[in-house]
């Protein structure tokens, strides 16, 4: 009988200890987060006006007048670069060559061969470079927007240059009935699906 109250006394005890230890942590993660919480946002202290004091009277000058709507320039509206059909949509594909999974941050657009492809939206072209297969242009457009054109056989525009919508940018490749160019769309440097905004 002796041994069994112990032992109850015992388990009872390690009871109130893992209650104890328990509360002592809480305190403890309680003092850290305050720290940090004071380290983050530390205290604003208001200093409280003098009574005899004049008061100061501050001029408010009134805002600049926003200019009207219609003067600012509307969002750019795109269009496709050429009349063909999307062979590879935006996103995640299951490449049957490597048998992975790939992204793609544009579309393949299939059209005919040596047809002309056209700028999206207007816009300034700013980059033209040489590819391993082709050319690639790059224009700016209004509202932080870039559209990329890859795979072109021929290039007509010069970096710099503006362009309107439908202008000749260059031309698809040759020696088959068909080609395929890449084309982008980017909304701040983030790819975005041509497909939603065409």
């Amino acid at each position: 009988m002796v041994k069994l109250r112990s032992w109850r006394g015992w388990k009872l005890g390690r009871k109130w200890l893992g209650l104890a230890l328990a509360a002592l942590a809480c305190i403890g993660i309680g003092i850290v987060l305050r720290l940090a919480y004071e380290a983050y946002w530390p205290r604003v202290t208001l200093s409280v006006p003098d009574p005899g004091a004049q008061p100061v009277t501050a001029v408010i000058e009134e805002p600049p007048a926003e200019s009207d709507a219609s003067e600012q320039e509307p969002p750019p509206v795109f269009s496709w670069p050429a009349d063909g059909t999307v062979v590879g949509s935006f996103g995640w594909y299951r490449d049957p060559l490597r048998r992975e999974w790939r992204y793609r941050d544009g579309i393949a657009l299939e059209v005919p061969a040596e047809s002309a492809i056209s700028a999206a939206a207007d816009g300034e072209v700013s980059e033209v470079t040489a590819l391993e297969q082709g050319y690639g242009v790059r224009i700016k457009h209004s509202y932080e927007f870039e559209t990329y054109y890859a795979s072109l056989d021929t290039v007509s525009v010069a970096q710099g240059q503006q362009v309107l919508a439908g202008d000749c940018i260059g031309m698809a490749p040759g020696g088959s009935a068909k080609s395929v160019i890449d084309f982008k769309l980017m909304l701040r440097g983030e790819p975005q699906d041509p497909s939603t905004r065409i």
